[in-house]
Formats: structure tokens, sequence, C-alpha cells
């Protein structure tokens, strides 16, 4: 830690108007507006810069209280770190043209507990979602979007959080990182700290390992924030934990306290349970070495192999959506008469809407989506959308309805571009992360109600449950299997192999003595001393595959004159009947769900435009991508045509309109422009491919293969006139080239000339 002495508090000369506060160590009163204006503000931004710099950990710093007062002695009492942040937050209010409020007061997460009075708040507690949402809420307003623009907004924004850069001059003073002797000094003051590190989770079920492991640290964590109360200092992952940056949850759960379960990648989980920490010995038995190992080595591969495979999608993704633009007539609003079917599941789904103008039904009214409004969560509307908008599929571009208010934030971008990039870049960084591809997700399997009193779950083995061993009618209670519902695996590689010792391997040319469990059944009946029959299975029909044990048996037994086999419980009872194949439902999977919905044929041709569109914003959830759905809407919307005509969109006018969803390679292989088409793949199949002689649609690629472009550009700034026009508003000069004819070198000159002039539009 750099040490800060206390009497460095005297260089008042760039404390501006506060240099008297310091001084005099008295309370500093601020007007707004007469004190704070847009020509001044980085003035008092500096000047509290300054102060901190020299005195942050002086009595006099710690202890400045800031009076902002507004008319009629509105105002309040502001820690100097709490002004400060507020001030980043205020110049960009002011440079929005909007007056300053106390409404505008930034306090991080603590806004809505906020008493000025309460001198035990923590100045440091903020998080970048604060920030966000400050930022959504007061900045990015529907009246700055119209009225500033989409570029000026993102300066003033850029301009704005540029200041939060200045906080790296304390980060020694921070002293944010990891050490043992706070982890000691922890554990001796707060005993269910330390049995908290020192936690066991060999008792819990194999599917909740993870979940309580994470329970677990989510506890230690609420410690670590608390820190000062038991330790008298903060812990050095106190600020990161309280801002939610830097520390992974899962990954502090692993150093700290358990590591629990990991993937084995082949899709399921190793059937062992790592119970202890890096800190605790975590990796030090052979087993929990090897798992570890493989984990790694599964995530470098699957990286590897996803590179590939991600820059491909995004490439098609780009490719198919590039001519995808807004109707330039913000007034327009198309006459479609069809919605999209949309079920508001979660908040989350809420969000991904905001802004969007909907129907409680079909033939009812408009009305905007607002995120705030929860009582929406559980409806089901109907969206104006990018996927049936006619205006769209008669190629005059998506309209205002059917885009919603993002149409005046992204009115002067390639919005289907935009949409492909947004997409394309979450799935390729997920896919390529490796703390999401060693995550581990077992799906719960929810059996019928009697299934735990007359069995018992072993990770993935089943057996009778112990206890039924003290039924006197033990000998009464059948198992009966029928032998037609015994199921074969169509594709070995599907199989569960087993070693000599049933534990779970994986299958290759050289594993002779490995056995194959390839017979499975899907449900059973057990017939009761009363003659009751229950059936037994579960919801998702979890394939419940033989044993050898249970096997032999089934082959010993003749067939009832039903044709059924019967065995009595009691000669099953220390015997392994059932494995279950754990499925872990880790990310890749999710993120390869979501590109099956665009581009897998067996998914996408049977969805409908809602169940796409549904199923695909539910997966993006699932996912944790930060995607809203008229993007998504937008890569759809390219991917549905006319039932009898692939190179034509339906006309969504005709209240009978047909259509049908097909795959991003279908799109891209029957694109109506020809050279999308020659810039996907398969070259020979388009140029010989009938379709190709009844494509129409131009695309913007046409210009680069023009001989000449500049007949077909539309720009306000190219006329039929050679010469050059000087604008004298603006002393640009705006080249015209409609009629000008140089030799090829020259003209690409000219048109990056052209490009790079500031006010082009």
């Amino acid at each position: 830690m750099v040490e800060i002495q206390n009497n460095s508090l005297t260089n008042y000369k760039n404390y501006y108007i506060y240099a008297d506060m310091i001084r005099n160590n008295e309370m500093k009163i601020i007007y707004v507006p007469e004190d704070l204006t847009i020509s001044n503000i980085d003035d008092h931004i500096d000047a509290i810069i300054n102060i901190l710099k020299d005195g942050i950990e002086t009595d006099i710093v710690h202890n400045c209280k800031i009076r902002v007062n507004w008319e009629n002695d509105v105002g309040c009492n502001l820690s100097i770190i709490d002004y400060w942040f507020s001030m980043f937050m205020w110049s960009m209010i002011l440079k929005t043209g909007h007056p300053i409020r106390p409404k505008h007061i930034f306090l991080g997460s603590r806004a809505k507990v906020y008493n000025p009075d309460d001198e035990e708040l923590n100045p440091w507690e903020m998080k970048r979602k604060d920030i966000q949402n400050y930022i959504d809420k007061y900045i990015l307003t529907l009246e700055n979007k119209i009225k500033i623009g989409n570029m000026k907004l993102n300066e003033i924004i850029a301009d704005g959080l540029w200041h939060f850069s200045s906080i790296e001059h304390f980060a020694y003073y921070l002293a944010n990182t990891i050490n043992n002797e706070d982890n000691i000094d922890l554990m001796r003051a707060n005993p269910e700290f330390d049995s908290l590190v020192h936690c066991s989770l060999a008792d819990v079920p194999f599917e909740d390992v993870k979940s309580k492991g994470m329970e677990y640290a989510d506890r230690a964590i609420d410690i670590i924030k608390d820190s000062k109360r038991y330790i008298g200092y903060e812990h050095g992952l106190t600020n990161s934990f309280k801002a939610s940056e830097a520390i992974n949850p899962r990954q502090f759960k692993e150093v700290y306290l358990n590591i629990g379960t990991k993937p084995n990648g082949e899709g399921s989980i190793f059937t062992y349970v790592i119970d202890s920490s890096f800190m605790t010995g975590g990796v030090n038995s052979p087993i929990a070495y090897f798992i570890e190992r493989s984990t790694a080595r599964y995530a470098q591969i699957v990286s590897k192999r996803n590179v590939g495979e991600s820059g491909d999608l995004a490439r098609l993704l780009g490719l198919n959506n590039t001519d995808t633009i807004l109707n330039p007539d913000s007034s327009y609003e198309c006459m479609s008469q069809h919605y999209i079917k949309f079920e508001i599941k979660t908040k989350k789904h809420l969000g991904m809407i905001n802004g969007r103008i909907f129907r409680f039904n079909p033939n009812g009214i408009d009305f905007v989506i607002d995120d705030e409004d929860t009582s929406m969560i559980g409806e089901i509307i109907y969206l104006h959308s990018p996927m049936t908008c006619s205006s769209m599929s008669s190629g005059h571009g998506i309209c205002k309805r059917c885009y919603g208010n993002l149409y005046w934030v992204n009115k002067d971008i390639n919005i289907g571009k935009m949409a492909a990039e947004i997409l394309s870049a979450q799935l390729t960084q997920t896919l390529l992360s490796a703390k999401h591809l060693l995550e581990t997700k077992i799906k719960t399997v929810k059996w019928n109600p009697e299934f735990k009193d007359y069995f018992n779950i072993d990770i993935n083995s089943i057996k009778l449950n112990q206890d039924l061993e003290n039924d006197q009618d033990l000998r009464k209670y059948v198992m009966i299997i029928n032998p037609e519902d015994v199921q074969l695996v169509n594709e070995e590689e599907d199989a569960i192999y087993y070693d000599e010792d049933d534990n779970e391997i994986s299958m290759d040319d050289e594993s002779e003595d490995a056995i194959l469990y390839n017979e499975y059944i899907t449900s059973f009946v057990i017939r009761t001393p009363t003659g009751e029959e229950i059936t037994f299975g579960s919801e998702s029909d979890h394939e419940l595959y033989i044993s050898k044990e249970l096997n032999t048996i089934i082959r010993r037994k003749a067939y009832n004159s039903d044709g059924k086999v019967n065995i009595s419980l009691n000669s099953l009872m220390d015997e392994n009947l059932f494995y279950i194949k754990i499925n872990n439902n880790e990310i890749s999977k999710i993120m390869e769900d979501i590109i099956n919905i665009i581009n897998k044929s067996s998914v996408t041709e049977k969805l409908d435009k809602d169940e796409a569109l549904q199923n695909l914003v539910d997966l993006v959830i699932e996912g944790n991508l930060t995607i809203d759905s008229i993007h998504l809407e937008v890569i759809l919307a390219n991917q549905i045509v006319r039932v009898d005509d692939i190179l034509h969109k339906p006309n969504w006018n005709d209240p009978h309109a047909q259509y049908r969803m097909i795959t991003l390679n279908q799109a891209l292989t029957n694109n109506p422009s020809v050279i999308i088409s020659l810039l996907y793949k398969d070259l020979q199949k388009v140029l010989y491919n009938p379709l190709t002689y009844s494509k129409h649609a131009p695309s913007f690629f046409d210009l680069f293969f023009c001989e000449q472009p500049q007949n077909y550009m539309n720009n306000d700034l190219i006329t039929t006139d050679t010469s050059i026009i000087q604008d004298p508003e603006k002393g640009v000069q705006m080249y015209t080239l409609t009629d000008y004819q140089p030799d090829e070198d020259e003209f690409l000159k000219k048109i990056e000339e052209f490009m790079t002039e500031e006010d082009f539009n």
C-alpha cells in the first residue's frame, strides 16, 4: 500500500472553489445550477480528484460533507465520494441540454435506501449495472435519441464514463488482492466462515452438489463483504464482491470452499465429487488430480474446435442479414395482418422487449412495453415484429412500429449486420470461455412420487431401498417388465460403458473388457401385495439402462402367459438394477441449441414463427446472453419464405399468408441476390441451379462488382454535376461522381476521399 501523508492537503490552488472547505474544514455549499454548468463541470471533477489524491487517508476528507442545494432549499448533504461520482453523471446530463435535478444524484446500489445523515454508508459500493441503469434512465431517453441523435449521445456517454478511469489513481490504496492473512483473521473471528471454508458435501445428493456449494459460497461472500465488522478492516476481496467485478463466484467456491463436480467432456459428469477446495488440498489424490487435469484439456480441445465453428457462423449471419434496413420514413406504419405470439415468462423476458409495440389480442389496440411494469410478467402478447413486417417483406425496410423505440437509436446503423454481430460475438465469447465450458449443470430427473419409497439412487445407479428389507411381505412385491418395452440404443456412442467395477468409462477400440449397457426401458411396474400396480419412471421418460445383474435375472425368468417377466423384489435386494446417464446441461449445449434453431433443418423447419422466437429467447436467457429480442427477430425474419416460393417473402398484408422457416444455409443458397449466394459457398451449385436465373434482388455487395457503381448509389452528395461542390455552411468539398469516368485507381481514390469526409452521411 502507498502511504499518503495526512499533512499533504496544502495544494489549495488545485482545489478550485473547494480550497476554503479544506483550509477551514467546513461544509461547502454548492448551488445548482448556478455553480455547476456545462463549461465548468470538468473543473469541479478535477478539483475533487486532486483533493482525494492528496488526502484520501485524512480525517478531513473522510468527514467532508458537501451541501448540494436546488431552489426552495431542496437539497442534501453528500460525502465527497458520492458528490464526485454524481458529478461524473451530471456532466452527461448537462451535455444533453437538461438541468441537474435532485433525482439525478447518483448513489449506486444504495439509491433506494439512502439516508444523508447515515455515517455508516460505504461510499465505494457501486456496480457496473448501477451505472448502466442510470445512463439508460436519464441519458438514453427517447427524447434524447430523437433530439440529439445516436452519434452525439455516444460521445456524451464516452466522455462521462472516461471520468471513472481516474479511480485507477487509488488502486494501491484499495489493495484489492488475495492473501491468506485476511482469510485466517476472518476464520478466527467468525466461526461460520471457518466452517464454510472447511465444508464437506459428501452427504449431499449428487445432483445438488453444485447448487449447495454455491449456496455456501454466497454465504461466505456475504461475510467477506461485511468483514470489517469482524476483523476491523476490509478483506482484500470485499470491494470486488461488492462491485460484482474481477472475481467469479464459482471460481471463488473452488479455490476457497469446495471443488465439487466436473464435466467429463462427453456431455456427462464424472461420478466423483472432489470434496475439498484448492486451499484445503483439493487435488491431492490421484483421481482428483486426473479429473482436474482432464477438464483443462477438455476446455482447450473444445475451444479450439469452437473457434472455427463460431467464426463460420458469424460470417454466415453477417452475410445473410447485411441488406436488412429500416424504412427511412419514421411516420410510416405497415399494414401487416400478422403478429408474433410471445409469452413474457420472467423479468428478463420483459426486459428483452422493452419499448416494443404490442397488442393483448390481434384485433386490439397498440400498447408500448415498459420493462418497469412487472405486472406484464405471465402475459401472452402479440408483438409487431420484423418477422411479419410487410414493409420489410416488400423490400422497403422494417417500419418503425414493427421495430419499436429502438428505431430512433439504430436508424443510422445497418441493423441486420448489427443483429448478426451482437449474437455471434456473444456466442463466440461464450463458446471460447473455459469458465463456461467447465460448468456442471446436472439435469434433475423427476421421478414418480413413490420412487424414493422403493428405490435409492447413488449418483447414477439405482438399487432397492434398504428399508424394504424389514418388510415382512417383501416376497409378495413383484417387479413387472414387459420385454416389448426394452429398447436398444441406436448408436453405440450413445450407450453407457462401464468397467468391471461398474465405473462409467469412455469406449474406444482398445477397451475390450468394457461392458456395454445397450438395453434400456423407460418405465416398469411394481405390483404390491394388495394387487395395486404402480408404474415407475420419470416425467421425461429418462432411459433406465438395465444392469448386467438384472439382465441375467430377466433371461433366467420364464415369461408369464401375458408375455411379461415377473421378478420378486426379494431376489433383487442387493443388486444394482438400473443405471441412468447423467446429462450435463453445460453452456455449450445451450449455445448449440441456439445455433440449431437458426441452422439445423431438423429443428428449424419444424418450428413456426412464434415457436422459433420464443425458444430462441428462452435459450438466450438460459445462456445468460445479453441481446434484445428485436435483433433475434431481424435474424429470423431473413429465414422466413413463402411456402411455394423460396426466393420471396410472404405477403404479410394478406391475412391468409402462408410461410415456412428455412435454415441459415438454405437462406444463403437461395438468397434472392445472386452475389450473396456466390459469396456463400457451393459455387458450382449456384451457377448451375435454375433458381439462379430467377433471382432478382439487389444487394449491398453488388456495388463492389459494378462497372459504374455511382449510377446505383443513392446519396444526397452525388448529383449529375461533375464539378466539385463547396458547401458554404460546412466548408466541405463534396465530389460528384455520376458522370465521372477516371481510371480505376483514381476512381477508388476518389471514393476513399468521399467516404472519409467528416460530414458524409
